[in-house]
């Protein structure tokens, strides 16, 4: 079964080109590094740049003293450990509305999708009067119905963060939102903690859930580098998100982690290089090939003189390229069936041809 879903111009599902996102929502600190990395990632040719959708922070954060701790890249190039506010590592991501449209028309100014994380209605009626695609639920947010109903009722596609989300949390989930006659969903792996480890990444999960509902399933890939995004890619990801930054030095949440922008062009170049090398379930060989192998397979070629009315057996050919003569299993088979004999001499070193024997 075919399974895909119409994302603005693009088609997001199997036999389909991957759909690059590229995340910028945890690693811009206001509307001009924003705009910078909405600019690398058009020139990357990616087909997505994607933000969280933060106003006040006061929104989402209840208690201002609470910390999270995360890993950055010192100078040295080692991996260091820091903790903050939860509230001030926010504030660094908020921008207000009149921020947030001259995002947007930034990005299609760029010929790029723009799309955000939702953390409640209000965000949600905002996306939408921003002309969006697609509205993404974050984890946290992965079993909050409510937001996922009212999220669903605009016939936008859906895409759902899985992160510590359990498999029941998440079949639920899934049949929530097909309940409330929404079907274009797309379901994400991401696994845990930032950086993730490998051992945590278990990409075999991508089929088994293509199987299990049957609709596109993203990658989102928190690892260091961009080797896992590929591995996703080869085992079937319909849609690949990885995060960026300007640098990755940036003593800050997920930098460390991220593409800087040289790495996103390659990136994406090489995700388009990969699906050149899947192909079909069939062996294709062009004309050059066929030309080109016949001058290295062999023919069967004299020996030594051979004269007219004498057989041609082993003892009285070798085999060498190129196959411009009989072919070694023409020739074998012509000998199992009967013995073969020279119609006229042939000379040492010359080719044996079909019209030479009898």
């Amino acid at each position: 079964m075919s399974i895909k879903i119409k994302l603005g111009k693009d088609i997001i599902g199997d036999n389909s080109k991957t759909y690059i996102v590229f995340e910028a929502g945890a690693t811009h600190n206001g509307l001009d590094s924003a705009k910078k990395l909405i600019d690398y990632s058009s020139k990357a040719k990616a087909n997505s740049v994607k933000f969280q959708l933060i106003t006040n922070p006061e929104k989402i954060i209840n208690n201002r003293n609470i910390k999270f701790s995360y890993k950055y890249l010192g100078i040295d190039g080692t991996e260091k450990k820091n903790e903050e506010s939860l509230y001030e590592i926010l504030k660094r991501r908020s921008l207000n509305e009149n921020e947030w449209i001259n995002l947007k028309k930034f990005a299609d100014k760029k010929n790029i999708d723009f799309f955000a994380t939702a953390e409640d209605f209000d965000d949600i009626d905002f996306l939408i009067s921003l002309g969006v695609n697609t509205i993404k639920i974050s984890s946290a947010d992965c079993t909050n119905f409510p937001l996922i109903k009212y999220a669903s009722k605009t016939n936008k596609v859906i895409q759902i963060d899985t992160g510590g989300t359990t498999p029941k949390e998440i079949k639920e989930t899934i049949n929530f939102i097909k309940n409330n006659k929404n079907k274009n969903i797309i379901l994400h792996l991401n696994p845990p903690n930032y950086p993730t480890s490998y051992k945590d990444v278990n990409l075999g999960l991508i089929q088994k859930y293509k199987k299990k509902f049957k609709i596109p399933i993203a990658f989102s890939d928190h690892s260091p580098g961009d080797m896992v995004s590929y591995a996703a890619v080869c085992k079937g990801a319909n849609l690949i998100e990885k995060t960026i930054t300007l640098n990755k030095f940036t003593k800050s949440v997920e930098h460390i982690m991220s593409l800087e922008p040289p790495q996103m062009i390659e990136f994406v170049k090489n995700i388009r290089n990969l699906e050149k090398t899947f192909g079909g379930i069939e062996r294709k060989i062009n004309k050059a090939f066929f030309l080109k192998r016949k001058k290295i397979r062999k023919s069967v070629v004299a020996s030594r003189d051979i004269s007219a009315g004498d057989e041609i057996n082993y003892q009285n050919v070798n085999f060498k390229a190129p196959e411009f003569g009989i072919s070694l299993k023409k020739f074998y088979y012509l000998k199992s069936k009967k013995k073969i004999f020279s119609k006229k001499k042939i000379s040492k070193g010359a080719l044996i041809k079909l019209q030479n024997i009898k």
